[in-house]
């Protein structure tokens, strides 16, 4: 990801400021323009949501590879999602005057936009903190089976030591 030059990521700072100032002002433009940043997150985060799900089924059926590719399109839309938080951080920055400022249909679409990605934002959390439950639960029965893994060899060890001692107890001179 390149970063962008200093002074364009200042002008875009300011323009995002005075999207948020303009609808404190009541320009529909801006209403319209917040509106559709919150639509996009929506839409992001229920796809966030449904691959949070599938995640947990790959992480229950053991299926590694699968899962690789699931975290791979999920950092893409949580890189999406960043973008969009630092479009709407104007807005949020003055979040009670915007809200006030906007004719209440446009509040009330504003405010269920909202609700929705606090809604799907919780079902990610509560998924995602089941799914390192498990993922903390297998590593510890991987562990288990590295410990006994490791102990076999002694045991394998123990038995031909004696069997060197013993020489061949079950098998007559030809073998």
């Amino acid at each position: 990801m390149t970063t962008p030059h200093p002074a364009k990521a200042v002008a875009d700072q300011a323009a995002r400021g005075q999207a948020a100032a303009s609808i404190l002002a009541g320009s529909s433009t801006d209403t319209a323009s917040l509106i559709a940043l919150l639509e996009r997150q929506v839409v992001i985060y229920q796809q966030l949501h449904d691959l949070s799900r599938r995640q947990g089924t790959l992480i229950s059926n053991g299926s590694a590879e699968d899962l690789l590719g699931v975290l791979a399109q999920r950092q893409q839309l949580v890189d999406e999602s960043a973008k969009i938080n630092r479009e709407l951080e104007p807005y949020r920055n003055e979040w009670t005057r915007v809200l006030d400022g906007l004719p209440d249909p446009e509040r009330q679409r504003v405010g269920g936009l909202v609700g929705r990605v606090e809604q799907l934002l919780a079902g990610i959390i509560d998924q995602d903190n089941r799914d390192r439950q498990r993922l903390q639960e297998a590593t510890g029965a991987v562990k288990s089976e590295l410990d006994r893994v490791r102990q076999s060899p002694q045991a394998v060890n123990a038995y031909q030591a004696q069997a060197r001692l013993g020489g061949n107890r079950y098998t007559d001179q030809r073998g």
